[in-house]
């Protein structure tokens, strides 16, 4: 759209996270040193951040995004940080939950330790401690295994609720805990349960009624969003005034149509949401208009029965007498 040439690279997941972000960061320092325009990059470790600062040093404009990175984004000089709060976030989430009958709180944690996960349990326990609600507590599971996950958070809720699902209120740190998250609404009807993140899978869930959200930071906005803002820096040489641009939180509450599902699957080309225009703006008026139209009409059919019958009346003569039909059928 900004006529942008994009260097873009994406990395096997099935290396090691310290290989992976070696990989990044050599990729990024040689990127800087060819002399790009413009750079936007996540800060997923000290190595990365090392290489992000060696770009800046070279003068290399720089947006960072996704979570947990605000705070060090200002400090390594970046023009921006495109991101979802992950705190409001949370209490986004357990808001909705407490609307939907929920009384107390259980956060799902499959990432505990990070700081974006962290940041979205408090910030849902927040949400329930304002509400008068209680936090039941935070469960650390693992992601592997469906069926353990889920005796794990059973567990859990026996040991620390006495085995009382009545108006709890679930909330999981991401969509790969949805298959976990079903299962729990199922066994469990008596709860209510929301989750981080999208997927075909919540669209599924969504409409079962088996989960009642899903939180979208908009990751398609996170990586558009900074090629603008990097467009018109190299352009003006001026930055917005806001370091944080926030992408999220955005609740989706029901599944994706046929149309949304092939517009992201095509990249969002152009795709709009259909927009119903309303022609008539007159609304109840046009019943008054049909009203006095009627009345006109009839006093017109009058007029010219009587301009008929007293054709012959120096007066009417004197008017016209056709030309006084003309008007009356005018």
């Amino acid at each position: 759209d900004m006529n942008v040439e994009l260097d873009w690279e994406l990395f096997s997941h099935s290396e090691s996270n310290q290989a992976l972000h070696n990989k990044m960061a050599s990729q990024m320092i040689s990127k800087c040193q060819s002399g790009v325009d413009g750079m936007v990059v996540s800060i997923p470790s000290e190595v990365v951040e090392l290489a992000i600062r060696t770009c800046v040093e070279l003068n290399i404009p720089t947006i960072s995004i996704n979570a947990n990175s605000n705070n060090l984004s200002q400090k390594l000089g970046l023009l921006h940080h495109v991101a979802q709060d992950e705190f409001n976030a949370g209490e986004v989430a357990g808001r909705r939950l407490i609307e939907a009958g929920g009384t107390r709180g259980l956060c799902i944690n499959h990432a505990p330790g990070v700081g974006s996960t962290f940041d979205r349990c408090a910030g849902f326990r927040k949400a329930l401690e304002s509400a008068e609600a209680e936090f039941v507590g935070e469960v650390e599971v693992l992601i592997d295994n469906t069926d353990i996950t889920k005796t794990r958070v059973e567990d859990f809720v026996n040991e620390n609720a006495n085995g009382d699902w009545t108006s709890l209120g679930m909330l999981s740190m991401g969509q790969a805990l949805i298959p976990t998250l079903r299962q729990l609404a199922n066994d469990h009807p008596e709860a209510v349960a929301g989750t981080f993140d999208t997927s075909t899978e919540l669209g599924q869930a969504l409409e079962a009624n088996e989960v009642l959200f899903g939180i979208d930071q908009q990751p398609f906005l996170q990586g558009y969003s900074p090629i603008l803002v990097l467009t018109l820096f190299a352009q003006t040489k001026q930055a917005l005034g806001n370091h944080y641009l926030l992408s999220g939180p955005s609740l989706v509450l029901e599944a994706a149509s046929p149309s949304e599902e092939q517009c992201k699957a095509e990249v969002y080309p152009v795709c709009l949401p259909p927009v119903e225009i309303e022609e008539n703006k007159l609304g109840n008026l046009r019943i008054l208009g049909y009203i006095l139209g009627s009345v006109i009409v009839a006093l017109s059919l009058v007029f010219a029965v009587i301009v008929f019958l007293y054709r012959l009346r120096p007066n009417i003569r004197q008017s016209q007498p056709f030309f006084l039909l003309m008007i009356c059928l005018g």
